[in-house]
């Protein structure tokens, strides 16, 4: 479920999603031509996520990959929520909330999109 929203909602070139089953990682990168690592817009992510109460850490040789590895009771409901929050603390990057420039990784229109359906 949480692959299906990611392919959705990001490109392979904004964010590219990795893993199967319960193991997921998710490639941030500042630029789509050139991708660079977003390795401190990362780190600002696994923290923005602490403070919503989702633990969050980091993999990859630049330490920009999200490493997202719930628990075995993880359910639909918990999905849900964490995509909310993953979402409105992306959308923070890109709109410069979280005071970090040069990220230039998410298509807004189809966040927008979403937040008005699930509305």
């Amino acid at each position: 479920m949480f692959t299906k929203f990611v392919r959705r909602c990001y490109s392979d070139e904004e964010a590219a999603e990795r893993g199967r089953g319960m193991f997921i990682g998710i490639d941030l990168v500042r630029d789509r031509q050139t991708r660079e690592p977003a390795s401190t817009e990362a780190q600002q992510v696994i923290t923005r996520m602490k403070e919503e109460y989702v633990l969050l850490s980091a993999d990859g040789p630049h330490r920009n990959v999200l490493k997202i590895k719930p628990p075995m009771c993880f359910n639909n409901d918990d999905v849900d929520e964490l995509v909310s929050k993953l979402d409105t603390i992306l959308l923070e990057l890109q709109t410069g909330a979280l005071d970090l420039p040069g990220l230039n990784m998410i298509d807004t229109t189809k966040l927008q999109a979403r937040s008005k359906v699930e509305s």
